[in-house]
């Protein structure tokens, strides 16, 4: 079964013309001035590794600070791993709404085994003055 050995929440993930990953605006945090918050857009990426075509079939999920679901995504058409054992997967959450702050999870899984995880701080803050802070 495939490992993950580094995954990455971030603004956007993709593979460039030449197949070399590419990962931008990397965070663990997100901060807004009002809960509920929506977050529009964050993208899950994963560089798997493990043997020769082996299947990257993932699932990752947002948990809330209770540990329950929040979101759940499956990637549907699962990558196979490269010649050398490498693969790069992403999964795009759009919408995803926080109903509190908190110390949420975001998990990779596959075949019902927790591969990797790692926390989202959801914060509160009375404003929010340089847009790029905002997540």
């Amino acid at each position: 079964m495939a490992e993950v050995a580094h995954f990455f929440i971030c603004d956007e993930a993709y593979e460039d013309a030449r197949g070399q990953p590419c990962v931008l605006g990397m965070y663990d945090h997100i901060r807004s001035v009002s809960f509920p918050h929506t977050h529009p857009r964050m993208v899950v990426a994963a560089q798997m590794v493990g043997h020769h075509d082996e299947g990257c079939d993932v699932t990752v999920e947002v948990l809330d600070p209770r540990h329950h679901v929040l979101v759940s995504s499956h990637n549907e058409a699962p990558a196979s791993l490269s010649e050398i054992g490498q693969g790069f997967v992403f999964l795009t959450l759009t919408d995803t709404a926080f109903a509190e702050p908190g110390r949420y999870t975001v998990q990779i899984s596959s075949d019902g085994r927790v591969l990797a995880s790692k926390p989202l701080i959801l914060q509160q803050e009375d404003s929010i003055h340089d847009p790029q802070r905002a997540h």
